[in-house]
């Protein structure tokens, strides 16, 4: 019987992992520049609000990421708490960029967190963390 529950478990929970959306994650090591200017970035008239002049000055850093759906300085991404599954391994990443060629581009730091540190991996399929999350 022990079994059986175990094996239903199982089934189910791969069903409801198969039904979750992937989204390709690459990074950029330019985010784990504590003295880049947030100026450079699609967000940046927020993160200037709200006292940020660095990479560096931003609490979650190096943490840091862009995303396609960032398409102007008052998208409502901007400055976005997005947390990442791939294989186990979660990485929590603010938003603070548009992002081209894949549908996220996240700090070298954070993507080492995702892959568990194995470097062999230039982009992934991860999915989302349900939220939101505060960053």
């Amino acid at each position: 019987m022990r079994y059986v529950i175990t094996t239903l478990c199982t089934a189910l929970l791969a069903l409801h992992a198969l039904g979750q959306t992937l989204y390709s994650i690459s990074y950029d090591s330019s985010y784990d520049s504590a003295s880049t200017s947030v100026d450079s970035v699609t967000c940046s008239s927020q993160l200037i609000s709200e006292g940020y002049a660095t990479y560096g000055s931003i609490p979650t850093f190096p943490s840091l990421g862009g995303s396609t759906n960032i398409t102007g300085s008052n998208t409502s991404s901007c400055g976005q708490c997005v947390v990442f599954e791939f294989a186990g391994n979660f990485a929590g990443v603010k938003l603070i960029n548009s992002a081209e060629g894949w549908d996220f581009v996240i700090s070298e730091e954070a993507m080492d967190a995702l892959t568990n540190n194995i470097t062999i991996y230039p982009h992934v399929n991860a999915r989302i963390i349900e939220g939101p999350y505060n960053c």
